[in-house]
């Protein structure tokens, strides 16, 4: 009568000071399971025993096994924002950051540093990139409303933009060579420009002509 084949296993041992592991074999006899060990392992870490315990289990996947069906950007748009969010950007533009036409602020003006396309073309990004996900806006992108829209919202909040980031750049570095420097919004293309401000927008945080 053939007899059948035996299964092989590894028994980890973790009660001295380095981990070894038993290689065994598990047959019947009169009724009663049998084990032989086969070899001792040592001179392994505990994660590569159990990566060998794995294989031995059927358990692991060969880099071979795994295909690449379709992948996204992720890191550049995820690394703009976050930057964005940490200098305080998000709420300069609005005191309510959450609301979607500051999301989709954000996503522009990280869309114009990473990709520099056409708001067209950036309303389609979802094919090849997580920008709009990462700025929180899930659903479908609508370039009238998430950019054209946004934007004129936007437009209607560029005095009190300018003069949030002024009072900021004049709290921290009160400078007149610093102050010429400050970042002033151009709506129509979403892109910052580093240009005067202008008097109104100086004397608003309460600095001079000089």
């Amino acid at each position: 009568m053939p007899t059948k084949p035996r299964k092989y296993h590894l028994e980890i041992q973790t009660h001295r000071k380095t981990p070894y592991a038993l290689l065994r074999s598990s047959y019947w006899e009169d009724g009663k399971v049998k084990h032989d060990t086969l070899c001792q392992i040592s001179g392994l870490s505990l994660e590569q025993l159990r990566a060998m315990q794995a294989a031995i289990q059927g358990k692991m996947i060969s880099k071979e096994d795994f295909k690449i069906l379709h992948s996204r950007e992720y890191g550049a748009s995820y690394s703009c924002v976050t930057l964005m969010k940490e200098l305080g950007l998000h709420t300069d533009i609005f005191s309510r950051p959450a609301e979607e036409w500051v999301r989709s602020c954000l996503a522009m003006i990280a869309g114009r540093i990473v990709y520099a396309g056409s708001k067209l073309s950036l309303s389609h990004c979802g094919a090849y990139s997580a920008l709009w996900e990462v700025c929180g806006i899930k659903e479908d992108v609508d370039v009238n409303v998430h950019c054209y829209d946004a934007m004129d919202r936007l437009l209607e909040r560029q005095d009190a933009i300018q003069k949030k980031l002024a009072k900021n750049i004049c709290r921290t570095a009160p400078s007149s060579s610093t102050i010429s420097r400050v970042p002033t919004w151009r709506a129509s293309t979403t892109t910052v420009s580093w240009s005067s401000l202008g008097i109104t927008a100086i004397r608003s945080v309460g600095m001079n002509r000089s």
